[in-house]
């Protein structure tokens, strides 16, 4: 069995995280809140020089493990403090999960087309495009640690000592983003229990892999809480953890929350997911098949706990792709040879309603908008879900009448079909990420406003009504010249010659007395000189 990856899996699904994760990447502006809170936590770590601790607008930052901050800290120092700098370990994250599920789809099944599958639906998911591989947020990271870890215990099971790889690599997960790291503790438990697999792998090697997996994760936390004592896990475990998951500290969401996440996130290959794990639990119980059953575990341990947790965000659940991405593969890999009209049949229906689904994508639907006939169904009758089961129907129909014709030449029409049907839903949603990259605002006031900063060559200047706290992409963008600020008190001798405002009645005497040199609403640059 070979365990390398062929050329021909490799190099398309490389070349797709290139454009998917690595397009604009440097060009887009950070957003606010987490991307950029954490930017400015780098910031000001870049500016310290000191990894022993972390801070956010001069104060400990305590919510997060230094994992990422570390090693984006570093290319701080080789790139300087721009935006391919914070968003280049979320890229690379992005880029090397989507390689780890083709290797381990084809080591799996010794299917290319499996390989290939398992990478590109991966890539292609719109989840990849908010708070995980193109931003600088710690959800990318953290998914490739766990996907990596899940990856270790299966192969462990053929090479016991592969344990190890699953301890630390859960290790590292915990040291990105804090408890999230020990989901992959929580299913393989559940796995080992149900298969009785520490025969398999061995008390001593398993012994290893809890040694590897404390030796990482112990050190960090013993010195926070020598040096902070009870602030830290008031901040660490109190506010990240434990009030996320006994009340809802955002917009309050029912318990069924996530599953329309998926439905969204994972359009279009999210109407095809409940099909693939049903082909998983049927497999796994007829075929004892380990890997299915794993991948039915991770999914169902993963929704489960963080529909628990009263706190719900899209991107809590991102680590549940990569198995979704892996069990979609291996299942079709089943439906492609199977000739039972009862899984055909199935798996047309749940392609029905991928292809009527796209019709809800608003970057499709303005491509569509250019053919004057479609711009009028997707004005009014596309909208209802009738309309959309009616194009959907209509979609399988047509290639199904191009399967037959393809099949006079080799092959049999199901294989043309399911061929075709998944080629267009992937092109449909290359077509969608590509736009949405495209579509990318390329400025952001506050940027432009330092950028003008840095021309006149001060160091420090006055805000009247601008909280940088509730920027912190724009404070990201001053704090990166090590321009300082200070808060403007009105009648008294401004301290500096430049004045940043949101103010207009403050505002108004200032621009008697200076000039304008920047306006972009709401803030208004003055220059008292």
């Amino acid at each position: 069995m070979s365990g390398r990856l062929p050329r021909s899996v490799w190099l398309p699904v490389l070349a797709l995280t290139l454009v998917i994760f690595g397009w604009r990447l440097n060009t887009a502006p950070l957003t606010n809140w987490d991307e950029g809170i954490y930017a400015n936590v780098n910031l000001e770590l870049f500016h310290s020089h000191d990894w022993s601790k972390l801070t956010y607008f001069g104060a400990d930052f305590l919510e997060k493990p230094p994992l990422q901050f570390w090693m984006t800290d570093v290319l701080f120092g080789v790139l300087g403090p721009t935006e391919l700098a914070v968003r280049f370990i979320p890229a690379l994250a992005g880029m090397a999960t989507a390689l780890l599920l083709a290797l381990w789809a084809w080591q799996a099944r010794q299917k290319r087309l499996a390989a290939l599958i398992a990478g590109v639906v991966f890539v292609l998911g719109r989840y990849a495009l908010v708070h995980a591989f193109r931003t600088g947020d710690l959800d990318g990271l953290l998914t490739l640690f766990i996907t990596l870890a899940m990856y270790g215990y299966w192969k462990s099971w053929s090479a016991p000592r592969w344990i190890v790889v699953w301890g630390a690599a859960s290790a590292a997960a915990m040291m990105t983003k804090s408890l999230v790291g020990l989901l992959p503790l929580i299913i393989v438990g559940i796995d080992v229990i149900l298969s009785r697999g520490w025969r398999k792998i061995g008390g001593g090697n398993i012994g290893w892999a809890v040694a590897a997996f404390l030796a990482l994760v112990a050190p960090w936390h013993i010195v926070e809480t020598m040096r902070f004592g009870r602030a830290f896990w008031d901040s660490y475990l109190g506010v990240n953890v434990i009030d996320r998951a006994t009340e809802s500290l955002f917009t309050a969401t029912p318990w069924h929350y996530y599953f329309g996440i998926i439905r969204d996130r994972f359009a279009p290959f999210s109407f095809l997911l409940p099909l693939a794990w049903l082909t998983a639990m049927w497999r796994a119980g007829k075929e004892k098949s380990g890997l299915d059953r794993l991948l039915v575990i991770w999914l169902v341990v993963t929704i489960a706990l963080f529909s628990y947790i009263q706190t719900r965000r899209e991107w809590y659940i991102l680590p549940l792709y990569p198995g979704a991405a892996l069990l979609l593969a291996t299942s079709a890999d089943l439906w492609w040879n199977n000739k039972l009209r009862l899984i055909q049949a199935a798996v047309m229906v749940t392609m029905a309603g991928a292809f009527g689904h796209l019709l809800t994508d608003s970057h499709l639907r303005s491509t569509l908008a250019h053919f004057p006939l479609l711009r009028e169904l997707s004005k009014n009758f596309w909208q209802l879900v009738v309309g959309q089961a009616i194009f959907g129907i209509i979609a399988i129909i047509i290639v199904l009448v191009f399967a037959v014709l393809l099949r006079r030449w080799r092959g049999s029409w199901w294989s043309w079909w399911l061929g075709l049907s998944g080629g267009t839903l992937m092109m449909a949603a290359f077509i969608s990420s590509f736009l949405y990259i495209r579509a990318l605002p390329s400025g952001l006031p506050l940027k432009t406003i330092a950028a003008r900063v840095e021309q006149e060559k001060v160091t420090n200047i006055s805000l009247i009504g601008t909280r940088l706290k509730k920027q912190p992409a724009g404070y990201f963008y001053i704090l990166r010249m090590n321009t300082h600020s200070n808060e403007y008190v009105a009648g008294a001798p401004p301290l500096t010659p430049l004045v940043l405002t949101t103010k207009e009645d403050k505002n108004a005497p200032l621009n008697t007395e200076g000039k304008v040199l920047v306006s972009l609403p709401p803030f208004v640059l003055i220059d008292l000189r």
